[in-house]
């Protein structure tokens, strides 16, 4: 437990590995993840020369009041995607659109042009 701010600094590289095995008197109640991280006061910030990859094996949830995204560039490959919103913008300087297969718009109305 530390009380009061907590600065870590090394001046190498650092590598935790979480096993979420539990003691044989567990100190954490919450056991649904080897590794959590909870903010009760400000957000969080990760600043990376080079973050390049975060991998789930399994299903990865990413959830807030508001989602803010800024990139170069994006890519998104994914075996399906399904976007539900109550309102959608896309302003793109240029869009192509490439399917194999049928492309299907439904809406009340569709404008074109």
């Amino acid at each position: 437990i530390i009380a009061g701010d907590y600065k870590q600094y090394i001046g190498g590289v650092s590598n935790i590995t979480v096993a979420g095995l539990p003691m044989s008197i567990p100190l954490v109640k919450d056991r649904s993840a080897s590794y959590s991280l909870t903010t009760t006061a400000l957000g969080y910030r990760v600043v990376s020369a080079g973050l390049g990859t975060i991998t789930a094996t399994g299903p990865m949830t990413l959830a807030g009041s508001t989602f803010t995204g800024t990139f170069g560039a994006a890519q998104l490959t994914t075996a399906a995607a399904n976007v539900t919103t109550a309102a959608l913008t896309v302003q793109p300087a240029s869009m192509t659109v490439t399917s194999p297969g049928n492309i299907t718009l439904t809406g009340a109305l569709i404008y074109l042009n």
